[in-house]
């Protein structure tokens, strides 16, 4: 049993440790954790800024909440960690926790995940955008990964054409009849890696994985 943050080793691997389960049930913060065993190394918590969470409900089976990474505290602090696991929460009170390599699905924050499929048998959720470690931000490019449902698996996408840019902090909505996900609002990171407000709407078509540009009129439309 670990307490400290750390990384996973498959895509995905499983991280049966008990005691993070039981932070996540108790929403338990890393300060109280720290105050109660002490320690000072990073310590894993469920009490994050930037964390996504997404209802899923598959055909003859319980509703479930997926969470996914997020930070913890900001980037001055001796504390921070920008985390890239996934969380599956149950009515029942059972969680299960993944962890991934960062080659395959780097830490990740202030995202969106947005549910593609059916809605009573979802195929993936689509991550897009992330705010990410300096050094680790790429103006002109725009992340977008899949976590294939059920199997958890994720996947970095490699789309064409021009991308909006190092987004987030946005929205995005699945638009089913066009097989597409609008994105708009957020912030931008420049090339001197400055903040800065996202004006574009966005259409990326699934399909194709392309990126198209849609302006505020047909962005109300869709």
């Amino acid at each position: 049993m670990t307490r400290l943050v750390k990384r996973g080793t498959a895509n995905p691997e499983r991280m049966a440790e008990s005691f993070w389960e039981e932070a996540v049930r108790n929403q338990l913060s890393a300060y109280s954790i720290k105050v109660e065993h002490g320690g000072s190394d990073p310590v894993w918590c469920f009490e994050r800024f930037g964390m996504t969470c997404t209802l899923v409900e598959r055909f003859q089976e319980p509703k479930r909440h997926i969470w996914i990474a997020g930070e913890h505290e900001d980037s001055y602090d001796p504390d921070f960690y920008i985390y890239n696991d996934v969380i599956i929460t149950a009515p029942d009170g059972s969680v299960a926790i993944y962890g991934y390599p960062v080659d395959i699905f780097p830490p990740t924050d202030f995202h969106t995940a947005t549910l593609v499929g059916d809605i009573r048998d979802p195929e993936a959720i689509y991550i897009i955008g992330r705010l990410g470690y300096h050094g680790d931000r790429f103006p002109g490019t725009t992340p977008i990964y899949r976590l294939g449902l059920p199997d958890l698996m994720i996947s970095e996408i490699t789309v064409r054409g021009e991308e909006p840019s190092w987004l987030h902090n946005h929205s995005a909505l699945y638009l089913p009849r066009s097989s597409s996900i609008a994105v708009w609002g957020g912030n931008l990171v420049d090339v001197d890696d400055q903040l800065v407000p996202n004006h574009q709407p966005w259409l990326f078509d699934l399909v194709s994985s392309t990126w198209s540009k849609i302006n505020e009129l047909d962005l109300r439309r869709l």
